[in-house]
């Protein structure tokens, strides 16, 4: 399969820099889209962010995230749906395709009330999806990151996706996360139409810590196999780059973006 064109993004995590320049370096260094996250936006400023773009030409592909669904009073509930509508706001003026939602830990609720919480959250927040122009991604977690999420599968967010059945929600696929998920290429072909956002990275066969991801095909995921499953359900846009890693950030970023993306075309030779 020929390698997909303009279709490459770079997630401002991976590099650890700044918003300013990282939308510098990522542009500089020929990445198409660069995924952010919103605290660093809003710290920032989201007109100088703007204004950074029109600089220096890049596509916010999504935004990091909506979430998290774990709140444990009605106030407390009101109040983070409210920020989350102002995030969907914010990614609507960034332009971005998607907000990624995380749910973050249990947080002494039960599974069953977290996951009646997570539908009426993504029911609530739909509509001022659809009106600021974004989706939103629910993104199911490796099981390593049960400190950030109660939402471990694929077949978990589709089971919730499917039920709400609204056109401004979808998953966010991230190969490092479901890639040993049981039957995981059944479950992707319910995705079609579903697909908001991808990450991509690779698991370290010997995985030291949470903050150890290394690049594509240097670890032990079918990256390839993983995103050719996507394209067949009609995932074309963008491929995300999202790396922790304390080895991969201590790199030059110059370096770095000049290895992933040597990384990323190798996938498709």
């Amino acid at each position: 399969m020929q390698r997909p064109s303009t279709m490459l993004s770079m997630n401002l995590i991976s590099t650890q820099l700044g918003i300013e320049k990282a939308i510098q370096a990522y542009h500089e260094a020929g990445y198409d889209g660069i995924g952010l996250w919103y605290d660093q936006v809003a710290a920032y400023g989201v007109d100088r962010t703007l204004e950074l773009l029109k600089k220096f030409p890049i596509k916010v592909t999504h935004l990091i995230y909506a979430g998290p669904f774990n709140q444990t009073s009605e106030r407390e509930y009101r109040l983070a749906r409210e920020d989350d509508k102002e995030k969907l706001r914010v990614a609507g003026k960034l332009k971005a395709d998607s907000v990624l939602a995380m749910t973050g830990p249990l947080n002494g609720l039960g599974q069953a009330e977290a996951f009646r919480q997570l539908n009426r959250s993504l029911r609530d927040l739909a509509d001022t999806a659809q009106e600021n122009g974004v989706r939103i991604g629910l993104e199911p977690l490796n099981y390593i990151l049960h400190q950030d999420s109660f939402i471990f599968t694929l077949k978990d967010a589709m089971d919730i996706i499917e039920d709400i059945n609204h056109p401004a929600l979808g998953v966010f696929l991230d190969v490092y996360h479901i890639f040993a998920e049981p039957g995981l290429l059944e479950t992707i072909k319910r995705t079609r139409g579903w697909i908001v956002g991808c990450h991509i990275s690779d698991f370290r066969q010997t995985n030291r810590d949470v903050h150890d991801r290394v690049l594509m095909g240097d670890g032990v995921i079918p990256v390839r196999v993983l995103l050719d499953a996507f394209r067949e359900q009609g995932w074309d846009k963008w491929y995300d780059i999202e790396i922790f890693s304390e080895e991969l950030w201590a790199m030059e970023p110059r370096d770095f973006l000049q290895l992933a993306k040597e990384k990323y075309n190798n996938l498709w030779v």
